[in-house]
C-alpha cells in the first residue's frame, strides 16, 4: 500500500484551478444577479389600447360628503405666554382628525409639523353606564408616534353615533353619578395604557338640566386627571346657545369654542361665520371668559342648500372646501365674496333642475377671524376638522399674535380634495390631470380685514373616468393567491361550472407556486397584477410601486410567456380612490401600461363570515332590477389566499348557481372593460436574453429561498431529534441504575 497522499498537490495548480473556477462560477452568479435587480427598474413596455367610450351618468359632480360635524409617547400640552403685552408669543394650533376621512389622514400627515395638539375623533360613549368604544386606528396611531415632535393627543370624547348626537344618552350619563365616575375611571385606566395627554369632552344636544350637571362632572375628571399632568378641554358652541360657559371653563383647563354654524344644515342658507356674527359674539364671550383658557376652533367647511321648490327647506348637504371648489368648477358658478358678511358664496342649477346656494368657509374668512381675535391673545386656534380646510389656512397658523398677514393665499393647490369622476363602472383610467387655481384679494386699510376675494381660477384635482358598467354582467375576482391549498380547489368549481374569473396575483405567492398561475392561464382566466409584496400602496414611495409591479409583472411573464394588462393595489377599499395620495400609485400603473380595477361588491370573505353571508352580502350590493338601479356592482372580491379560505370555496358553487337563476352572466373584468383576451394578457414583449436573464433571477432567487427552508428544516428536525435522542439515553440510564446518585462535590 502506497504511503504517497492520494489528494495532496505539491505544485498547488489544483488548488489555483479550484480557485480560479469557483470565483468565476461567484462571479458570473454575481453579475446575473446584479444584471437581474438592476432591470427591475424597467418596466415591461405593453401595447397601447383604448377602451369604448364609458357609461356617463352625469356631468356634475354632486357627490354628498358627511353630514354630521362631528366635532406611543405623547408630551403634555403647552402652553403659550399670555402674560407680557407685546410679547411674541404665538397660539397653540389645534387639528381635529377623523378616521373614518382619508382626507383627514392625508391633511394630518401633510401639517403634523405646525400642529401643536392633535384630537383625534376615537372615542364614544357606549351606553348610559360609563363605558366606552374606541377607535382602532394603527395607521395614525404609528404616524403620531414616530414623529420626532411627539404631539400631544388629546382624543375627542363624544356621544356622536350614525350621523346624530345622541342627546339622551348624554342626559342619562349626567344625571347617574355613579356612571359619571366609571366613565372617568376607564378614560384614566385609557390614558395610562395609551400615553394620551387628556381628552376633549363634546358632548351636545344635552337637556338644560343635564348643561347644568355638566361643570361638576368636568371638574371630577380633572381632579382626576391633574395628578398625572393630563389636562380636560371641553367643547361649547360660539354663541352660547344656554350652556354655562364660565363654569364650565372654570371646571377644565381649556374651554373649546366651536365658532362656526351660525346658519346650519336644517335652517335657512347663510353664512357659516359671517364677520358680522362672528365678532359680535367673540366680544360677548371675552367679556367673560378668560382668553388664556380658551381655543377657537374655526369652521372649514361649508353647506349647500336646495332653494327650490318652494316650502319646506330641505337640509343642506355639508361640502368642504374641495367639494365646493368641484361644485363651482363643474357648474361654471361665479364666486361672490358677500359684502356684509365676508364669507364666499355661489349659486348654481343642477342637472335635475334643482337651484343651489352655497356658503362656504375659505383661508379668507380664517384669516379675518384671526386679525381680529388676536388682540385678546386666546390660547390657541383650531380648525373644524382636518381634510376640510382650505389648504392656504396652513399659512396662517401659528404666527405671533397680531402679525397675520394675507400671505401665500393666491395660489390655490390643486391637490385639495377627492378626484372629479366621469363614467360609471369599476375599471379607472386619469384622463385629467391636476391644475392648480388662483384668487385675489382686497384688504381694506382701515380695518387690515380682506374685504373682497375673486377666485380667477379654480383649481381641479385628478380626473378619472369609470368604464366597464354593463348591466347584466358579474366579475368574480380573487385577491391574493395563488395558494397550494384554497386555489385548486377554486380553479376546479370554476371549471366543473364553466366559470371564467379573474386573480389577481402577488408576486412573492406566484414565485412560490408558478404552476397556479400557468394554470389559471391555461385554463382560460384573466390574470392581474396585486404587487410583489402586498403593500399600502398609498403609503409607500412611488418609486416603490414601480418596482413592486415590475418584479410581479416580470415573473409572470417568465411563467406565462404573456403580460398583466390589469392592476388592483392592495387596500383598495372601493371602486375608486378618494385623495391624491391615492391616486398617485394608479397614476404610476397607469403611466406603465395598466387598468386598475376596483370593485363594489366585497363580502368581507377574509373576516371569515359564513358561506351564507359570503352570498347574501354579494346579492345586496348586486346592480339588479329590484335595487332600483342605485348600486351598480358588477365586480366581487373574493380571496384564494392569505389565511383559512374554506368558507369561500364552500359559498362559491352556490353563489355561481345564485348569480345565474338570477339572469346574470359571469365574465372577466377584461369584458367588462371591452377588452379581448389577447388584450388583458398579451405576448410578453421581452425574449431572448432580456427573458433568459430573468428566468437566471427569479430561478436563483427561487432555489436560495428553497434551500433556505430546506436548512431551517433541517436544522429543527436535527435539533428535535438530538433532544429525543437525548431523552431516550437519560431513560435508559435511568432504568438500569435507579439507585445511582451523584457524587459530592469536594
Amino acid at each position: 500500500m502506497s504511503s504517497k497522499p492520494i489528494f495532496h498537490d505539491p505544485s498547488g495548480r489544483r488548488a489555483k484551478h479550484a480557485g480560479l473556477t469557483g470565483a468565476i462560477v461567484l462571479a458570473v452568479m454575481a453579475a446575473v444577479v446584479a444584471g437581474f435587480l438592476a432591470t427591475l427598474a424597467f418596466a415591461p413596455l405593453l401595447p397601447d389600447i383604448s377602451l369604448r367610450n364609458p357609461h356617463i351618468t352625469s356631468a356634475l359632480h354632486v357627490e354628498t360628503a358627511h353630514k354630521l360635524k362631528f366635532k406611543s409617547p405623547w408630551t403634555r400640552v403647552p402652553r403659550a405666554p399670555h402674560a407680557a403685552a407685546g410679547a411674541q408669543a404665538a397660539p397653540l394650533t389645534v387639528g381635529f382628525y377623523v378616521p373614518y376621512g382619508e382626507d383627514s389622514r392625508d391633511s394630518l400627515r401633510a401639517h403634523l409639523s405646525q400642529i401643536d395638539v392633535v384630537s383625534p375623533q376615537w372615542i364614544a360613549l357606549n351606553g348610559s353606564a360609563g363605558e366606552v368604544s374606541v377607535v382602532d386606528d394603527p395607521r395614525t396611531r404609528a404616524m403620531l408616534a414616530t414623529d420626532p415632535k411627539h404631539p400631544p393627543v388629546l382624543p375627542l370624547v363624544h356621544n356622536s353615533a350614525n350621523e346624530a348626537f345622541n342627546g339622551p344618552l348624554a342626559d342619562a350619563l349626567m344625571a347617574n353619578p355613579a356612571a359619571r365616575k366609571t366613565l372617568i375611571a376607564n378614560l384614566l385606566t385609557l390614558a395610562d395604557a395609551k400615553g394620551y395627554s387628556g381628552y376633549v369632552f363634546d358632548l351636545e344636544d344635552m337637556s338644560e338640566k343635564s348643561k347644568a350637571l355638566y361643570p361638576a362632572f368636568l371638574a371630577d375628571a380633572n381632579r382626576a386627571f391633574q395628578p398625572s399632568g393630563r389636562e380636560i378641554w371641553v367643547t361649547a358652541p360660539f354663541d352660547r346657545e344656554g350652556w354655562p360657559l364660565e363654569r364650565m371653563q372654570k371646571a377644565s383647563d381649556t374651554l373649546l369654542l366651536m365658532a362656526y354654524d351660525e346658519h346650519y344644515s336644517r335652517g335657512d342658507p347663510g353664512p357659516n361665520a359671517g364677520q358680522d356674527w362672528y365678532q359680535s359674539e367673540l366680544a360677548k364671550r371675552f367679556k367673560e371668559l378668560d382668553p388664556a383658557k380658551t381655543i377657537i376652533a374655526f369652521g372649514a367647511y361649508g353647506y349647500d342648500w336646495i332653494t327650490n321648490p318652494p316650502g319646506k327647506p330641505q337640509p343642506a348637504d355639508a361640502v368642504t372646501f374641495p367639494e365646493a371648489m368641484q361644485r363651482a368648477r363643474d357648474s361654471d358658478a361665479k364666486v361672490d365674496f358677500d359684502d356684509d358678511t365676508l364669507n364666499p358664496t355661489f349659486s348654481y342649477e343642477n342637472d335635475d333642475g334643482s337651484q343651489h346656494e352655497v356658503w362656504f368657509l375659505d383661508a379668507a374668512v380664517i384669516f379675518n377671524q384671526i386679525r381680529v381675535s388676536d388682540a385678546w391673545r386666546p390660547r390657541g386656534y383650531g380648525v373644524w376638522r382636518l381634510g376640510q380646510e382650505d389648504p392656504g389656512v396652513w399659512n396662517l397658523f401659528g404666527k405671533p399674535y397680531g402679525t397675520v398677514k394675507p400671505v401665500g393665499l393666491n395660489a390655490l393647490a390643486a391637490e385639495t380634495g377627492e378626484p372629479d369622476f366621469i363614467g360609471d363602472g369599476e375599471i379607472l383610467r386619469i384622463s385629467g390631470l391636476p391644475a392648480t387655481g388662483e384668487r385675489g384679494f382686497t384688504v381694506d386699510p382701515a380695518t387690515g380685514l380682506i374685504s373682497d376675494e375673486t377666485y380667477n381660477t379654480i383649481p381641479r384635482p385628478y380626473v378619472i373616468t369609470r368604464y366597464g358598467y354593463q348591466p347584466g354582467k358579474v366579475a368574480l375576482t380573487f385577491d391574493d393567491g395563488p395558494d397550494g391549498r384554497w386555489t385548486p380547489q377554486i380553479l376546479k368549481i370554476l371549471k366543473d361550472k364553466h366559470v371564467p374569473a379573474t386573480f389577481f396575483v402577488i408576486g412573492q405567492n406566484m414565485q412560490k407556486r408558478p404552476d397556479l398561475v400557468a394554470r389559471e392561464v391555461r385554463e382560460g382566466h384573466v390574470v392581474g397584477s396585486h404587487t410583489w409584496s402586498h403593500p399600502n400602496i398609498a403609503e409607500t414611495p412611488l418609486i416603490e410601486t414601480d418596482v413592486e409591479l415590475n418584479a410581479t409583472q416580470r415573473l409572470f411573464e417568465v411563467i406565462t410567456g404573456r403580460s398583466m394588462r390589469l392592476f388592483r393595489p392592495p387596500f383598495f377599499g372601493d371602486a375608486e380612490p378618494s385623495t391624491p395620495r391615492e391616486v398617485g400609485p394608479v397614476k404610476v400603473a397607469q403611466d406603465l401600461g395598466y387598468y386598475t380595477v376596483g370593485l363594489r361588491i366585497d363580502p368581507d370573505d377574509w373576516q371569515k363570515p359564513t358561506p351564507d353571508q359570503i352570498i347574501q352580502r354579494t346579492l345586496e350590493r348586486l346592480d339588479h332590477p329590484t335595487a332600483g338601479g342605485l348600486v351598480r356592482g358588477q365586480i366581487v372580491l373574493l380571496h384564494d389566499a392569505g389565511g383559512d379560505r374554506s368558507r369561500t370555496v364552500k359559498a362559491l358553487p352556490v353563489l355561481i348557481d345564485t348569480l345565474r337563476a338570477h339572469g346574470y352572466r359571469l365574465v372577466t373584468v377584461a369584458e367588462l372593460a371591452g377588452m379581448t383576451p389577447a388584450q388583458a394578457l398579451p405576448p410578453a414583449s421581452r425574449t431572448g436574453a432580456d427573458l433568459l436573464l430573468d428566468r437566471l433571477g427569479f430561478g436563483f432567487f427561487r432555489g436560495v429561498d428553497a434551500l433556505l427552508r430546506a436548512l431551517f428544516v433541517t436544522a429543527i428536525v436535527l435539533g428535535l431529534a438530538r433532544l429525543a435522542f437525548l431523552a431516550v439515553l437519560a431513560l435508559v440510564h435511568r432504568i438500569r441504575a435507579p439507585g445511582l446518585t451523584p457524587a459530592p462535590l469536594d
